[in-house]
């Protein structure tokens, strides 16, 4: 019985140092805002602007934009990914150029750590 607490024990005190560490390394980026842009010669080529706003909750580090494009009906019609670097509490404005894939009605950015 006394070597069965004693293991215990010892797991218990491994373990431990590791509790909550899982989300204070690397970036914790969100986006905040976008907004797409197009002229009228982008219209023409199909090629447009998104600005995207975020701010890194986390550490410094690679983020990953992600823009996925959507039709009428919420089917997913094209992706496009951008990574940038974030500063520890960074708030960004990011433009990123696209091709804009045919039947796209409508997108959405997400952001993670790369």
């Amino acid at each position: 019985m006394m070597q069965r607490r004693k293991y215990l024990t010892g797991v218990a005190v491994a373990i431990i140092p590791f509790a909550g560490c899982g989300g204070l390394v690397g970036p914790d980026p969100r986006v905040t805002d976008s907004a797409a842009g197009q002229s009228f010669s982008d219209a023409l080529t199909g090629s447009g602007e998104i600005q995207v706003a975020l701010v890194n909750d986390g550490q410094s580090g690679d983020v990953e934009i992600e823009l996925v494009f959507e039709d009428g009906s919420g089917t997913v019609v094209g992706r496009e990914t951008h990574v940038i670097s974030m500063g520890e509490g960074e708030n960004r404005r990011e433009s990123i150029s696209v091709n804009i894939p045919n039947g796209a009605e409508r997108y959405r950015a997400e952001a993670e750590a790369a």
